[in-house]
């Protein structure tokens, strides 16, 4: 997300509800600004984006890391 917080370094809830936008537009801005967290996935600049399964994948990673037994 485009002006969102970094996805490391950020705490994610034990619960959630994960919201991925399409490569080219996004999430529907009235959706992100509903949203109780807007967070990106932080980069080289190498790569301008990544698909939603790749970003879903890194996403669910970090959440799992974060919230393991």
């Amino acid at each position: 997300v485009r002006g969102g917080q970094p996805l490391y370094g950020s705490a994610l809830p034990g619960r959630l509800l994960l919201v991925m936008g399409a490569e080219q537009t996004g999430v529907d801005p009235l959706l992100a600004g509903a949203s109780a967290l807007r967070l990106g996935i932080p980069g080289s600049g190498a790569v301008e984006s990544l698909n939603v399964a790749s970003a879903t994948a890194v996403f669910l990673g970090e959440w799992w890391r974060q919230h393991r037994a």
